[in-house]
């Protein structure tokens, strides 16, 4: 599908377009050379880049920052190639209709969109509500438009994008009051596509040393610190636990190590081992716990579970201390069980139970820069694995296999033409779809 035309076959179209690119300011017209005043007076090929070069250094002259000549290429009129499921069990290479910003909105080239828990269980068909959306909720990218009223952001910033947020919304009424909570890959369209569409409050500007790929994992690391601020206060002494059956375990280490704590990891899959010994964690054999469990030398002040895993869980609740904290951050692995726990367990031991699966605006600003410290840690080392997002068939097969901890799609330039590499595929799904042979679609 062509949903870019090539720039040398675009010079009319961008000469129209190109005021849109800075909204709400005002410019002098742009000198142009008397030479390229005719259009037969510079070669068709030249064109476009030597306009798109005088233009960028107008506004380096006017004092705002260089627009990147990518974002010249932005269409919305073109559409934007996405990868929608569509209950049940598919995924859909389609092409859905794009708008301009509005005053508080930016539209984000995605360059890295991970796979969230939360998009495993959508396209899973674990979700009844949902029946069809643009999965991914953990996007990084870059802006390409802007809307007028938003002033904390330009285009051509590297920004991370927080998928739960509230809109503003805009209309004739005086009050900005009206609030609606949305959640991207949920009820909104999310990143596994070529742009998105998003208010700008949402929008948090990465520092330039942080690798795109761990940018994608922000949102993870802000539900760790919302987490972290339920259970305190916490003491330096305090022997922690950690239940860990993926990445969200991991990082858990990772950020307690950052808080000068010496964490014990119980890995309830074989496969992430490997990446426990290279992040020098001290990994605890389940089998030991369970015979050990009421001794000194196994009980914990506090137990994190980020497995789900409820038989885990309820073996786990033996190991925790009198007056200990247990967080259940994990997501549930299945729609029933047996819960072994009751309310005098609880009422003995006086624990204290908390549940967290969401994160704050504020801890939001505070994961950019835990992120920029856990950068130093290679994605090898965590178990992510990185593929183009028109290898996601292969990505989430093996993300549910557990051959990796995490997957982060690569989204590559839309001028390449090359974002999917085949028409449509039915989903790799637990409940063996039919296999539908469907083409592009234009909505």
């Amino acid at each position: 599908m062509d949903f870019l035309e090539d720039p040398a076959t675009c010079e009319e179209e961008e000469d129209g377009e190109s005021s849109n690119l800075s909204k709400g300011k005002k410019t002098e017209p742009i000198p142009l050379p008397s030479s390229s005043r005719a259009a037969s007076s510079l070669p068709t090929q030249s064109a476009p880049s030597d306009y798109v070069r005088i233009l960028s250094e107008s506004f380096q002259a006017i004092g705002t920052a260089s627009v990147p000549s990518s974002s010249f290429r932005w269409n919305p009129r073109r559409g934007n190639q996405v990868l929608q499921y569509r209950r049940p069990g598919r995924i859909l290479e389609i092409a859905l209709p794009m708008q301009e910003p509005g005053p508080y909105e930016v539209v984000i080239q995605v360059t890295h969109a991970g796979v969230s828990q939360y998009d495993l269980k959508v396209v899973s068909d674990a979700f009844p509500f949902v029946a069809k959306i643009v999965p991914g909720r953990e996007v990084t990218g870059k802006i390409v438009d802007i809307g007028k009223n938003v002033t904390h952001a330009t285009i051509g910033d590297t920004v991370v994008v927080d998928p739960e947020y509230t809109s503003v919304a805009d209309g004739a009424s005086n009050s900005l009051s009206i609030q609606e909570r949305k959640a991207l890959g949920m009820t909104h369209n999310g990143g596994w596509a070529q742009y998105l569409l998003v208010t700008g409050i949402q929008v948090h500007r990465i520092p330039q040393d942080l690798p795109g790929p761990w940018a994608a994992m922000i949102y993870e690391v802000a539900c760790i610190v919302n987490a972290w601020k339920k259970i305190q206060p916490v003491s330096e002494a305090d022997k922690i636990l950690i239940l860990c059956s993926g990445i969200s375990g991991i990082l858990w280490g990772l950020y307690l190590r950052l808080k000068n704590f010496d964490v014990e990891i119980c890995e309830c899959q074989m496969n992430n081992s490997l990446s426990m010994q290279h992040l020098d964690f001290t990994v605890v054999n389940r089998e030991s716990l369970e015979t050990g469990a009421g001794s000194s030398l196994v009980d914990y002040d506090i137990i994190v579970d980020t497995s789900g895993n409820y038989q885990l869980m309820d073996l786990a609740f033996q190991w925790l201390k009198p007056m200990g904290k247990f967080l259940l951050y994990g997501l549930p692995s299945g729609s029933s069980h047996s819960n072994k726990w009751c309310l005098r367990d609880i009422l003995d031991k006086e624990a204290t139970i908390c549940g967290s699966i969401s994160h704050s605006r504020e801890g939001f600003a505070e994961a950019v820069h835990a992120a920029r410290k856990l950068s130093k840690y290679s994605l090898e080392s965590l178990g992510v694995n990185l593929y183009s997002i028109s290898d996601y068939q292969t990505a989430l097969s093996d993300l549910k296999s557990g051959r990796c901890t995490k997957v982060i799609f690569t989204v590559q330039d839309p001028s390449r033409r090359s974002f999917l590499s085949s028409p449509s595929s039915p989903l790799l799904s637990p409940f063996d779809p039919p296999k539908f042979q469907v083409p592009h679609l234009y909505l």
